[in-house]
């Protein structure tokens, strides 16, 4: 499942260059010439390191079941809260959902890599269904009308991994 997200803030970045250099010397018998070659290689490692605050997100697979959007705020340089409201998208259904969360980041980049998640959703549906039952005494169809009413709990941890691609985060979780 793939978590997109939109920050509310300007990406810093910090770049680390490697530079290392390589002598190479030949010697040519036939010429009796030495030659001397130096081979300069450099890399770049960028990381965002953009200090962040808020964070709000929606989990776009979940959209075939739960409209949902969710908002972080950082209390730390590693760990933040989140609050998640989500609504069924079928018809029979209706109703909200909760989450209440933290999200722990064992790096101290709050927002980005690995994560865990404890967290609670509750929530309060209802489903409303109409079927119909044949009556061979009066020859006729009956339409009959069900509601059920659900209020699901759960508590449990996620763990993931979130990184950043310009404005957007992606969370496979």
């Amino acid at each position: 499942m793939f978590l997109c997200n939109k920050i509310l803030a300007q990406n810093e970045v910090e770049t680390n260059e490697k530079k290392t250099t390589e002598e190479i010397v030949k010697y040519d018998s036939t010429t009796g010439k030495t030659t001397k070659t130096i081979i300069t290689k450099s890399s770049t490692v960028v990381e965002d390191v953009t200090p962040r605050k808020f964070l709000f997100s929606i989990d776009v697979p979940a959209f075939i079941r739960m409209y949902n959007v969710t908002g972080l705020y950082s209390i730390s340089g590693n760990t933040s809260v989140g609050l998640g409201l989500q609504l069924p998208t079928e018809s029979e259904y209706s109703g909200i959902g909760f989450q209440l969360f933290s999200r722990i980041y064992p790096k101290t980049n709050n927002f980005n890599g690995f994560y865990f998640e404890p967290n609670i959703t509750v929530n309060s549906f209802k489903r409303v269904y109409k079927y119909y039952d044949y009556s061979s005494s009066s020859n006729q169809s009956i339409a009959i009308e069900r509601t059920e009413k659900m209020n699901p709990i759960a508590i449990g941890v996620y763990t993931g991994w979130q990184w950043f691609w310009g404005d957007f985060a992606i969370s496979p979780a």
